[in-house]
C-alpha cells in the first residue's frame, strides 16, 4: 500500500473519531440540560422575590387577625415546595418570629437556632441574633437574653441594630438599679448618634435614664444637666413628629416626667426654689396629668423643707381634693402635722402671756 494511500486512510479513521467524540460530548451535554430541566421544573421551582414578597404579606395578614397558626403553616408549606435556596433562613426567621408573637418562645428559638447552625454567613444575622434576645426574654431567660445582646453588640458592634441593642442594654441596667453601669451603657448610645435631629426619641430616653441613675448615685449636677438635655430633645422629637403628622399622644407624659424628675433631684440637692419651680412648672402645662399627685406632694416637701408651710398646707389640700390615690393618706397625715403646728405655737404663747 503506498504510503499516500496509507495518509488518507488515517486521516478519515482520525475524521471518524473527532465526529464520533463531538456526538458523544453534545449528547451527554444535551442530557445534562434535560436533566437540569426536569430537576428545576419538578423538584426546585425558582423563588422570585415577588413570591417571597406576597407570602410575607399573606402571613402578616394572618398574623394580624391573630391567626398565627395559620402563619406558621403557610410559611412551612412554602417550605416544603421550595426546600433550597437563599429564602430558607429569611423564612426561618419569620416562622421564629410568628411562634414568638404566639406565645411560643421556646419553638421560635429553635428556628433561629437553624439558622446560625445551616447559614451561619447569613446577610441578617444581626436581626436573627435581635430577635433571639426577644425569644428569651419573652421566655423569661434573662440570662440567655443577656447573652444574645452581648453577642450581636460584639460580633456586629457597628450595626445599626447593635446601637439598639446597646440601647436596651442600658436600659435593663437602669431598669436592675445598677446605675453606673446604666450611665456608662448610655453614654456609649449617645455616642452611636451621629445625627441626634434623626434620633431624638432614642436620645431624650437615654438622656433621661442617665440623669435618673445620676441622681440615685447622689450626682445631681450631672443629674440636672443630663435631664435639661434630655427635656429639650424630648420637645424637639415632638415637634418633629407633628410637622411629620405623627401622633405625639404620650409625649406630654413623658416631658412631664423628665420635669418631674429634674424637681425631684433639685429637692435632693436641697435647692429647694428651684424645685419648687420646677414642680409648679409641671403643674401650669399639665394640670390634670397622672403625675400631678405626686407633683403636688413632692412640692409640699420642698415647701415644707422650706419652711413655707402655709403653702406646703395649700398643696397637700389641692392634692387631697383630687380624690382617693395612693398618696392621699400620707398627704392628710402630712397635713395634720403642719396644722397641728401652729395650734402647739399659740398654746405655747398662751401659757406665757400667763405666767
Amino acid at each position: 500500500m503506498s504510503k499516500f494511500l496509507t495518509h488518507r486512510i488515517y486521516q478519515r479513521v482520525m475524521f471518524l473519531l473527532v465526529l464520533v467524540v463531538i456526538v458523544v460530548l453534545t449528547s451527554y451535554v444535551r442530557a445534562q440540560k434535560a436533566e437540569r430541566e426536569i430537576e428545576i421544573e419538578i423538584g426546585e421551582p425558582a423563588v422570585t422575590p415577588a413570591m417571597l414578597t406576597k407570602l410575607y404579606d399573606d402571613a402578616q395578614a394572618l398574623i394580624n387577625a391573630q391567626k398565627t397558626t395559620e402563619a406558621i403553616t403557610k410559611y412551612k408549606t412554602f417550605l416544603t415546595e421550595h426546600p433550597k435556596g437563599t429564602h430558607v433562613p429569611q423564612i426561618y426567621s419569620w416562622i421564629g418570629r410568628a411562634y414568638v408573637w404566639q406565645g411560643e418562645p421556646k419553638e421560635g428559638i429553635t428556628q433561629y437556632e437553624k439558622i446560625i447552625a445551616e447559614y451561619p454567613d447569613f446577610a441578617h444575622m444581626p436581626s436573627v441574633l435581635y430577635e433571639m434576645y426577644l425569644a428569651y426574654a419573652v421566655a423569661q431567660e434573662d440570662g440567655n437574653a443577656s447573652a444574645k445582646l452581648q453577642q450581636l453588640i460584639d460580633t456586629y458592634p457597628n450595626t445599626h441594630i447593635a446601637a439598639r441593642a446597646r440601647f436596651i442594654r442600658g436600659k435593663r441596667y437602669y431598669e436592675q438599679g445598677a446605675y453606673q453601669s446604666a450611665i456608662e451603657a448610655c453614654n456609649l448610645v449617645l455616642t452611636d448618634i451621629e445625627d441626634p435631629d434623626k434620633n431624638l426619641l432614642w436620645r431624650g430616653i437615654a438622656l433621661y435614664m442617665k440623669g435618673e441613675s445620676h441622681r440615685k448615685l447622689g450626682q445631681y449636677d450631672m443629674a440636672i444637666q443630663s435631664l435639661q438635655q434630655g427635656s429639650t430633645a424630648t420637645q424637639a422629637q415632638q415637634q418633629s413628629y407633628a410637622q411629620q403628622g405623627i401622633s405625639t399622644e404620650n409625649f406630654d407624659a413623658a416631658k412631664a416626667q423628665i420635669q418631674r424628675i429634674l424637681g425631684d433631684t433639685y429637692r435632693d440637692a436641697e435647692r429647694y426654689d428651684e424645685a419648687v419651680a420646677s414642680y409648679q412648672q409641671i403643674l401650669s402645662a399639665y394640670p390634670n396629668d397622672y403625675h400631678t399627685s405626686l407633683v403636688l406632694y413632692s412640692m409640699a416637701e420642698a415647701l415644707g423643707e422650706q419652711g413655707r408651710t402655709q403653702e406646703a398646707i395649700e398643696a397637700y389640700q389641692r392634692l387631697i381634693a383630687r380624690g382617693p390615690s395612693d398618696l392621699t393618706d400620707q398627704a392628710q397625715k402630712q397635713l395634720a402635722l403642719l396644722n397641728s403646728v401652729p395650734g402647739e405655737k399659740q398654746e405655747e404663747d398662751k401659757g406665757e402671756s400667763v405666767r
